[in-house]
């Protein structure tokens, strides 16, 4: 089983629909997947292709190392350059200005998170006709936020990249995703319980918050109140798991 992928609220908040095929909720971990799985590098290379290279050297040092994975070095201009294909596959747009002090540590971080679930995804060897598929999906997607084939080719060109390159970096991410999912969902399902608390004291207060009338009976949105808490099981279980590889794999901040 794969991920179900979010429907997102431009508000932010949880939407729920009577009788619908979904339940819309920004948990932990869809916010998760949007911001840190939607980036990855697959073993020492980075979407941009571009290599981790070792901790000293000449040209590392000019650019300025920040960080090392292992003995694996990530500089000042990997992370903003990642920035930059970060804005340009969720917004279709590439920032002209660097990022500030905040999202830059954000985006460090992603980077690192990035880079060792993509050693443990690379490790497993896992591929498929359904990874590339959604690969080439989120492709179009990506390619429609432009005006032109034009416009979307100029701006992969000034991250170095052109369309084969940003696709491959896509598969990697599926397969990165396809991994957590294998790893994490199996111990990830919600008990009676919990599934219970969950319509009591989230869905309805939500529900009647909005104002749509009676709210559906538990039945009719268990599923979805189960998956969202399977996320969020996946999430906590995620969090610790890159803790743990932090550990391992010597992360160090400079």
């Amino acid at each position: 089983m794969r991920f179900r992928r979010p429907l997102q609220c431009n508000s932010g908040a949880t939407e729920f629909r009577r009788g619908g095929s979904s339940i819309i909720a920004l948990s932990v971990f869809l916010e998760r997947r949007t911001e840190l799985l939607i980036r990855v590098a697959a073993g020492p290379v980075f979407l941009t292709g571009m290599l981790i290279g070792p901790v000293s050297g000449p040209s590392q040092a000019l650019d300025g190392v920040i960080a090392s994975v292992g003995s694996g070095a990530i500089t000042r201009s990997d992370v903003e350059r990642e920035y930059r294909l970060e804005r340009l596959i969720e917004e279709g747009r590439v920032p002209k200005t660097p990022p500030d002090a905040a999202a830059f540590d954000r985006v460090l971080n992603r980077v690192i998170d990035q880079s060792l679930l993509a050693q443990e995804a690379s490790a497993e060897g896992l591929d498929s006709a359904g990874v590339r598929g959604i690969a080439a999906q989120r492709l179009a997607g990506v390619r429609k936020k432009f005006p032109s084939a034009g416009a979307f080719d100029s701006a992969l060109r000034s991250l170095g990249m052109d369309e084969k390159q940003l696709l491959e970096a896509l598969e990697k991410q599926e397969r990165t995703l396809e991994m957590i999912n294998q790893r994490l969902r199996p111990s990830a399902s919600p008990d009676r319980e919990e599934i219970e608390a969950y319509y009591r004291e989230t869905f309805l207060p939500e529900y009647a918050r909005r104002g749509k009338g009676a709210p559906p009976a538990l039945r009719e949105v268990e599923g979805q109140i189960r998956e969202i808490l399977v996320q969020k099981k996946i999430d906590d279980r995620l969090s610790a798991w890159l803790k743990e590889l932090r550990s391992t794999h010597k992360v160090k901040l400079y």
